[in-house]
Order: structure tokens, then sequence, then C-alpha cells
């Protein structure tokens, strides 16, 4: 069962903390500890809070009690113990059992839908307000595996797999317009569409965060399934790095992930997914998509 380490310090000298932050981040990588958030804390009127919590994800708890009696860590104490006031308040939180191997493919059924002429897959389970599993690069569905289970009951869960990725149809034709941000968003806005998806909660995973541990070879070779062949077939994989908005471009995307303007009325979506004029699947800006912009994002 993995285990969440939560710390809360009062600082009293920021740059010798800072050479304990870095110890901390140092040792705790053998024992496959990750700082999942390391912040000043929240002063909340009549109580006064230390002024830094820190959040450190293990495997386990025994995980947490090797790196406590490991060397390296004893090493680092002083560190702490010069530039903070006071000793240092931790609890130790059980996390989700993460032990048991749960594949999607096996629990849940794979469904397929017809979207904009292109076959897509995805899972679903259950009944109520949908929760919507976003994948990321380059990944799929599968990825949901283990997490799925500990939501079933609490609503309509989807987990899609993007256009061209997992089991879902490639384009025809692909080349390096093909696979951008715009024309993964139609091809699933039309897919939610279809499932009649308005108000919906999303569940997203990003890369560094969800690698807490090492791999097995069937979770590997599950993941690189869907690229096996080489050329298009793996195209998706590469569009989407070149879809990061960086120094203005590619200017659709950024102007599609630029912050609302202070002042203005509150979308019913985060301002990240702000959507100005639709564009088609074929990723080419100026005219409307088929699929209109009628998914409610919060």
């Amino acid at each position: 069962m993995s285990a969440y380490l939560v710390v809360h310090l009062e600082v009293t000298n920021w740059d010798g903390f800072r050479a304990y932050q870095q110890g901390i981040r140092s040792t705790i990588k053998p024992f496959w500890g990750w700082v999942l958030a390391a912040s000043p804390a929240t002063m909340l009127e009549g109580d006064a809070f230390p002024n830094q919590n820190v959040i450190i994800r293990f495997p386990t708890q025994a995980h947490v009690q090797r790196w406590w009696d490991s060397q390296a860590y004893k090493e680092i104490i002083p560190l702490r113990l010069e530039n903070s006031a006071g000793p240092a308040q931790a609890c130790l939180l059980p996390g989700l059992d993460g032990d048991v191997e749960i594949p999607a493919l096996e629990r849940y059924q794979k469904k397929f839908a017809s979207v904009l002429g292109k076959r897509m897959a995805y899972v679903e389970q259950g009944e109520g307000d949908p929760i919507v599993f976003l994948h990321g690069n380059p990944t799929w569905s599968y990825l949901w595996r283990n997490v799925m289970p500990h939501l079933e009951g609490q609503g309509r869960l989807i987990a899609p797999d993007l256009i061209g990725m997992g089991d879902s149809e490639k384009l025809k034709d692909s080349g390096p317009d093909s696979y951008r941000f715009v024309e993964h968003r139609c091809y699933l806005d039309a897919l939610l569409e279809q499932f009649g998806v308005e108000q919906n909660a999303f569940i997203e995973m990003i890369l560094p965060g969800s690698i807490l541990r090492r791999l097995g070879d069937s979770e590997k070779n599950a993941y690189g399934r869907p690229y096996l062949e080489p050329g298009e077939a793996r195209r998706p994989t590469l569009s989407w790095p070149r879809e990061l908005p960086i120094g203005g471009e590619p200017e659709d995307v950024v102007q599609i992930s630029r912050p609302t303007p202070t002042g203005s009325p509150a979308p019913s979506y985060p301002s990240s997914l702000s959507m100005p004029s639709r564009v088609p699947c074929g990723g080419k800006s100026g005219a409307s998509s088929a699929a209109a912009g009628r998914i409610r994002w919060r």
C-alpha cells in the first residue's frame, strides 16, 4: 500500500533550507520516493502554522522506514536542525492499495464508437455523473486500469483512447499536420457529444508525476502495443510534443491556452481550455468544425 509523508516545518534560513530540500530529493530516489508538493503553508487567522509543507509519496510504508533508517537521510538531518525552528511535524498517511494489478481490458469490456468517420475505442462503467479519464502521450486508456476500480459506484466512468492511440483507428494518409491538439480535441468533443456528456469531472495524468514505480515487462508491452509498426503509426507520439505552446507557436494552440482576460465573465470551463473559434479536424484554422463546441468543461 502506498504511503504519503506530510511534513510541516518552520523555516528560519531559506538559503540553508534549500540545501536540505535538495538532500531530501536525492536521498528518497533509491527508495522510490517522489516529492508531490513543497510550498509555503497557508496562515489561518488566529493560528500560527509552520511556513512550509512537503508531501512525499512512497510505494509502501516500509520504503519510508528504510529511508528514515538510511545513512544518507541521517546525514542531512543537521541541515534541517540548523535552518528550521523546533522539531518537524510529520504524519504518515496510507494511500490506495497499488499492489494489485487490474488489467483494464480484462475488467472492462472495450467498446467502440463511430466518430467523424473513424472508429474510436473507450471503456465505460457505471451510471450517474460522468467522470472522464484522459490519458496523455504516449499512453492510452490502459493507463487507468488500477485507478478506475477505486471510483466504481461514484459515477459514470469513461476512459477513451484518443484518435490514433490505443485501440482507436489511425488517421488515413497522416503526415506532419496530423494528430495536432485541435484535431484530438475535435474527435474527443464529438465522442463526448455522442455520450451526452455536457458537464463532467476530468481526471488527467501528467508525467513525470505518474512514474512512481518500475513498469513490468507486460506493462511495457501493453503501452508499446499501439505503436509497434514503424512510421506513421507512431505519428501521434511525435505530434503531441510539437503542440506545446512555446515562443508563440503553434499560434492556434497559444490562442486556445491563453488565460481569460482579467475582469471578463468566468467561463464554465477552465481558462486553460478556453475555446474561441472551432477548427476542422484536419487541424487547419479558419472554418468551423462539424462538432460544435457544445461541451462545457469544468
